[in-house]
């Protein structure tokens, strides 16, 4: 299996490419490990279950947060207390997973998944997309992010023998308006009441924005039932990988969510506004789009830095400048009205979803 390395994984096909090779890519991916020397145990193992549009994201920002750290470390090969710095985050020796299973119930998002996989890296990564066995999936892994539709998560529970393989494992959801009593009133039922000490469930909701490292994920945990202090440095160090994490509390869940999940189309359409204006003032649509990115990016930074926005506008609006004149045309619109009519509209769908179920 030297020629692993040199032949590559064909995502397309699912088979290694080369001569005498014809390997499923679950297969390929695990002698890609042997072939390293890298462990396959289920604690460096995460399975997906439901790779969906945020599932996957998240699964692309962590295989690009991987790759980002192994290139650096073949720069440095400085060991630490015999390690290879990649394997250690945090204290207590916690590692990120080396290998992903993702989840996905049709043809079609297999299809999806090797298509996306292929366009976004030029090199074998280490992902198995598993379609109806998703028992197997969850069994390989000692994480398991659950990232079904919130309408299927009963059909998807219901699966004979998957309530029992998600016992002792951590749970991360990033399921939009299921609550962690919810989830534990499904996994931790009985036969399995007595086992469900060992489970323990995590609530999370990154946004988009993890394709790119830059993802701002909210995390909650039960008031009832408190995670060991090790299962939250494992979620702490998976998530931070794919950007920066807050922790809330269960009862601002609904309102935060429309703040960091749905306002980057917020954002888009606000944008989509300027540009508008800009080709007709005789911009290129694309020169004008990097523009305005770095005008945001840089007005970002300054609040994140402590910058307060009344500051910002007064800087920026002088005396009997052009300035002040846009923005009264956006005062006169009811600008801010809009967009704080629009949050609660989405605050107030994440709720209803929560009602319905």
């Amino acid at each position: 299996y030297r020629q692993v390395q040199e032949v590559g994984l064909d995502l397309e096909k699912g088979t290694l490419q080369g001569p005498s090779f014809a390997l499923s890519s679950s297969i390929c991916v695990r002698k890609m490990a042997e072939v390293n020397g890298e462990d396959v145990s289920p604690a460096r193992t995460l399975t997906i279950l439901g790779c969906g549009t945020l599932g996957s994201v998240i699964l692309y920002g962590l295989l690009a947060g991987s790759a980002q750290e192994k290139l650096q470390n073949s720069v440095s090969k400085e060991q630490v207390n015999g390690h290879n710095p990649s394997t250690l985050k945090g204290e207590q020796g916690l590692v990120k997973p080396m290998h992903y299973i993702a989840c996905v119930r049709t043809k079609r998002s297999v299809a999806r998944l090797k298509h996306e996989l292929a366009a976004q890296f030029q090199f074998p990564v280490p992902v198995r997309i598993s379609q109806g066995d998703n028992i197997s999936a969850v069994n390989a892994a000692s994480t398991v992010i659950l990232g079904c539709q919130p309408q299927d998560l009963d059909m998807c529970l219901k699966e004979d023998g998957l309530v029992q393989a998600l016992q002792g494992k951590l749970i991360i959801s990033i399921l939009a308006s299921i609550t962690i009593p919810q989830l534990e009133s499904h996994i931790n039922r009985p036969p399995f009441t007595e086992r469900s000490s060992s489970t323990t469930i995590i609530r999370a909701m990154p946004n988009t924005s993890a394709l790119h490292n830059a993802s701002t994920t909210l995390l909650t945990i039960s008031t009832e039932h408190q995670p060991p202090p090790h299962a939250l440095a494992i979620t702490n160090t998976l998530l931070s990988s794919i950007g920066g994490v807050y922790p809330i509390s269960p009862g601002h869940m609904d309102a935060c969510t429309a703040l960091c999940g749905s306002t980057p189309a917020f954002f888009a359409r606000i944008i989509d506004g300027l540009l508008d204006g800009a080709v007709a003032l005789g911009l290129k649509r694309s020169e004008a789009k990097d523009l305005v990115a770095e005008t945001m990016k840089g007005v970002a930074e300054g609040l994140m830095k402590g910058r307060d926005t009344g500051e910002v506008v007064e800087t920026v609006c002088t005396p009997g400048g052009s300035s002040i004149q846009g923005v009264l045309v956006l005062e006169r619109n009811g600008m801010k009205g809009l967009l704080a009519d629009a949050l609660c509209a989405a605050a107030g769908a994440n709720g209803a979803l929560g009602r319905r179920r």
